[in-house]
């Protein structure tokens, strides 16, 4: 939702907030003389008019000023006229501009700390508001109360006409309000008709604050020194005039910060240790909320900020905290839950013109190229008075990328200002070993308190709490929340042979098998479970496809056991899907990587049985959960990448098909993010051993190598530069392609095509272009040129004749991409090996490339299914 009309539809002005920054102005005498508001500190503006004694005639060097709200002041102080426009002639309305500036006498304690308006020097937008004192009754003191108008247009003599309200006498000098450019615009200096709803006028603040004729100089010099004041003040407290302009519905915009855990009958344990559940008090780390405070409100108008550290250390809870603060102050506060949010809710944060602070958690799983249009957006709607902070949170562990890098290879040359001058990330370290204590009792407490309606009363064990591991605050957390549930004596030990995070899941599982299907034995509810927090599930026809992956629910007559289980993993954990992911994420992560261990081949198969299904939602958010876990735990990660190494060209294709999208459903990347972080992991390295140690190793090598080329491709789109340029240019992927395929077999490249990939005919499908430029000659050509119908999807050029110039040293070191080629292991092209003939087919190829993708280009309008071009030159 965007656009003038829904600033203006969605701002409800709320004129209790906008009467603390007015004033009621007095003749020093005590009658009533009109309205006024705070610009600044200490300054007071009106209408020259109001100022001047109407009555006996002449100007008053001395008013009396008073605050509307009681709770702003009570006594009146004196004011100085300072300087004012020039006065009327008798015509009835005052000549332009009609403006007085009043100086407060400090005598009261209010006149320091009063709020101030923001002025705004833009044309207001259709309805306005106004606050002051106009007259209800005659002869009776006006109390203050609100007014409406609508826009017109600016007269002749530059005053803003109003309409379809009434300006009373008294209400001059009162403020007017435009709720869409959520400033005072104006001052309210006369009335077109006191007795009805015709309107008035109001001198704009733009004309007062420009170089116009007929506003006097010394007026105009110190309304702009004093707006400088009023503008420090104002951003030194943001959220008292955004209280004038209140956004509720805003608040859908960002996910909420916190939802306080209440236990109910369907309540499981696991729920505690949430970051968002707020059951166990924060303790620590209040220097660095205090310094990240100050971050979000100073006076910039956007910021971003990177904040680091393993799982579990606490960048979550840390940044909940900070949005509680900031939403205490005014702000806009939550976690952004990607693209699709705007169109759940119907408003865009990036719209929104409050201050925010948007937490992007895990920020490794988004799309650089989506981050890239938020920050964009929003960096184009940041101000000053509605800044915007962005959290970037982000695993240690998930690899030395530095997104804010990525970013800023795309972005335009403001936001990459903003990006470039973001400050160090912030590590959020381990936690000492005096800390951990206090950790630890407080959350037995805290634990016992949320789960047993009588919380036992147990003395608690002083458990060794030294080792690294507890260094991170969730280590020490699951220790609490395993003593809480036990229920052990004060001299009960725990089970030190089993990680706290096992000992976490057995009470985990104690409570949700009481409402599993009774046919199940345990081992096939935790691998349930585990599927579940690995692949989840939108529908129930979905959840049972996913469950169709263990024999038990595959069998003939599954389908009621199948129907009750998806009923069973749906009442688990509640979350955006129909079926949801245990979590912490720690916790499912263990659950996925016990249940991997359990099965008879060690995981590799249920993986990629999962990795097959058909629904596309559940593939990336398997890819999202295994990349975390291969980031951390060894053993896993060889079973992730025997499963990714089978699979992985299928996925890629998958991946390609996701981002072309169909009609109806644009394109997305979210298994091709997923591939991405998994294929630059550490499982780079074992993909490779294994398909060295393929029986078919050169067609394993040419399967990866490709994929990484389609991958990185695919990178591009996400924005995610540095995985593409691991995947090297066009003709750089190209050299290596064909360097792999002839210097780690030792055959000539010819042969390789030739013999190991005439029948495979998944390359079909393959988008990419690859081009053979070998200096064939004969029977050669005429061999080559027979196995190219059986690969209709790639553009092969063949070039018969002598071989070109050789590559230069320079450039045979820029194609070693793909690991160490050393010399003995460059290619060659015929018998006897020869490397030079190597240098001059990659030379060929780099020479020919983008000569050859051009034609290509030209002919796929007219034949957009045939990507063969054979000719000989």
């Amino acid at each position: 939702m965007t656009g003038l009309s829904w600033l203006a539809n969605e701002t409800t002005v709320e004129s209790w907030q906008l009467r603390r920054h007015t004033v009621r102005i007095n003749h020093p005498h005590g009658r009533l003389l009109g309205s006024g508001f705070f610009v600044a500190p200490g300054w007071v503006m009106t209408a020259a008019h109001v100022v001047y004694d109407l009555v006996e005639g002449g100007e008053l060097p001395v008013v009396s000023v008073t605050p509307s709200d009681e709770d702003v002041g009570t006594d009146g102080v004196e004011g100085e006229v300072v300087v004012r426009s020039a006065p009327g002639n008798g015509t009835g309305v005052w000549p332009f501009p009609d403006v007085a500036l009043v100086r407060l006498r400090p005598t009261q304690e209010w006149v320091g700390r009063h709020p101030c308006v923001w002025l705004d020097d833009r044309h207001p937008v259709k309805t306005c508001h106004a606050y002051g004192y106009p007259v209800r009754v005659p002869g009776v003191t006006p109390s203050g109360g609100p007014a409406t108008f609508d826009f017109e247009g600016e007269t002749s003599d530059r005053y803003l006409q109003l309409k379809a309200g009434q300006a009373a006498p008294g209400l001059s000098g009162a403020p007017l309000v435009c709720p869409v450019q959520r400033g005072v615009v104006g001052v309210v200096v006369s009335s077109r008709d006191v007795d009805t709803d015709l309107g008035g006028l109001a001198t704009p603040v733009g004309a007062l604050l420009g170089e116009l004729t007929g506003v006097p100089q010394d007026l105009a010099e110190k309304l702009r020194e004093v707006r400088g004041l009023g503008v420090a003040a104002v951003l030194a407290d943001r959220a008292s005039w955004h209280r004038v302009l209140q956004m509720p519905a805003a608040e859908t915009s960002l996910a909420p910060p916190l939802a306080r855990f209440q236990r109910k009958p369907r309540s499981l344990p696991a729920e505690m240790l949430l970051a968002d559940a707020g059951v166990v008090p924060y303790l620590f780390r209040g220097h660095e909320l205090e310094e990240a405070q100050r971050w979000c409100e100073q006076a910039s108008a956007m910021e971003v900020w990177r904040f680091t550290g393993p799982g579990g250390a606490g960048k979550t809870r840390f940044a909940i905290e900070l949005c509680k603060i900031m939403k205490g102050r005014g702000w806009l506060a939550g976690f952004w839950d990607g693209p699709a949010a705007a169109a759940d809710t119907g408003f865009d944060v990036a719209d929104v013109p409050l201050p925010r602070l948007i937490v992007l958690d895990y920020v490794e799983a988004f799309a650089a190229g989506d981050l890239r249009v938020l920050l964009g957006r929003l960096q184009i709607r940041a101000s000053e008075l509605a800044p915007v902070r962005v959290l970037l949170l982000s695993r240690t562990t998930a690899g030395d990328t530095d997104v804010l890098r990525e970013i800023g290879k795309a972005a335009g040359v403001q936001l990459r200002n903003v990006l470039n001058d973001a400050p160090d990330p912030l590590d959020v370290g381990g936690i000492p070993v005096g800390q951990r204590r206090r950790l630890y009792e407080a959350a037995v407490m805290a634990f016992r308190a949320a789960w047993f309606p009588d919380p036992p009363q147990l003395a608690i064990p002083r458990i060794d709490l030294t080792a690294d591991r507890y260094a991170v605050p969730l280590e020490v957390l699951l220790e609490a929340f395993d003593h809480a549930l036990s229920g052990r004596p004060a001299g009960g030990a725990p089970d030190t042979d089993r990680m706290p995070v096992e000992r976490a899941l057995d009470h985990e599982e104690r409570y949700w098998s009481l409402a599993a299907p009774p046919e199940l034995t345990d081992q096939e509810r935790r691998t349930a479970v585990a599927l579940a927090t690995l692949a989840g599930a939108d529908r129930d026809s979905r959840g049972e496809a996913l469950l169709e992956v263990l024999p038990v629910f595959a069998e003939p007559g599954a389908a009621g056991l199948r129907r009750r289980t998806v009923q069973w993993l749906r009442g688990l954990y509640d979350g955006s899907a129909r079926i949801n992911p245990l979590r912490p994420d720690r916790l499912g992560e263990v659950l996925v990587a016990t249940t991997l261990a359990e099965q008879d081949d060690g995981g590799p198969a249920l993986l990629r049985s999962v990795l097959a299904l058909p629904d596309d939602a559940q593939v990336s958010r398997s890819l999202d959960l295994l990349a975390r876990l291969a980031a951390t735990d060894a053993v896993s990660a060889g079973r992730i990448a025997e499963a990714l190494f089978s699979c992985h060209t299928d996925l890629v294709e998958r991946a390609e098909h996701e981002a072309r999208g169909v009609a109806g459903r644009p394109g997305r990347l979210d298994i091709a993010i997923g591939l991405q972080r998994l294929l630059a992991s550490v499982l780079a390295k074992r993909l490779e051993v294994l398909a060295r140690q393929s029986p078919r190793r050169v067609a394993a090598l040419f399967d990866l190598t490709m994929s990484y080329n389609r991958i990185g491709d695919l990178a591009r789109k996400s924005g995610r530069f540095v995985i593409a340029r691991f995947a090297g240019s066009d003709s750089e992927r190209l050299a290596a392609a064909a360097e792999h395929l002839a210097a780690l077999v030792g055959r000539d490249v010819h042969d390789v095509i030739v013999t190991e990939f005439v029948d495979r005919q998944q390359y079909a499908a393959c988008p990419g272009v690859f081009l053979v430029d070998a200096a064939l000659t004969g029977a050669a050509a005429a061999q080559l040129r027979a196995v190219l119908p059986l690969l209709p999807n790639w553009f092969v050029r063949v070039r018969v004749g002598t071989p070109a110039p050789p590559v230069p040293d320079e450039l045979w070191r820029r194609f070693q991409v793909f690991g160490d080629t050393g010399g003995s292991s460059r290619p060659r092209i015929a018998a006897p090996p020869d490397a030079a003939a190597g240098r001059e087919l990659i030379a060929m190829a780099v020479q020919r490339h983008e000569a050859a993708r051009r034609q290509h280009q030209r002919v796929r309008p007219f034949a957009p299914r045939i990507r063969i071009l054979d000719t000989d030159e």
